[in-house]
């Protein structure tokens, strides 16, 4: 893989959190989108994870929530 694809995919070939958000925002070149697009066809986890960005909404709040839940979490573990 290339430096690109490197940032995009995880060496199990799956998306990286931060380029699921990207691409749900529209985000990356119309050649990268359509290796993720492949990808996402051919991958179950990836195309839920997906769809449950979408459900979601606005893919920035998201982010917020889940930091603040794993925030409190690991505030709750430590106790």
């Amino acid at each position: 893989m290339n430096e690109p694809e490197t940032y995009i995919f995880l060496p199990s070939g799956c998306l990286r959190e931060e380029a699921l958000y990207e691409y749900a925002r529209g985000g990356f070149p119309d050649k990268i989108r359509k290796k993720i697009e492949t990808h996402i066809s051919e991958c179950p986890l990836c195309s839920d994870a997906l769809e449950g960005l979408r459900i979601q909404g606005d893919p920035v709040m998201m982010r917020k929530h889940i930091a603040n839940l794993r925030t409190r979490m690991t505030g709750r573990l430590r106790m």
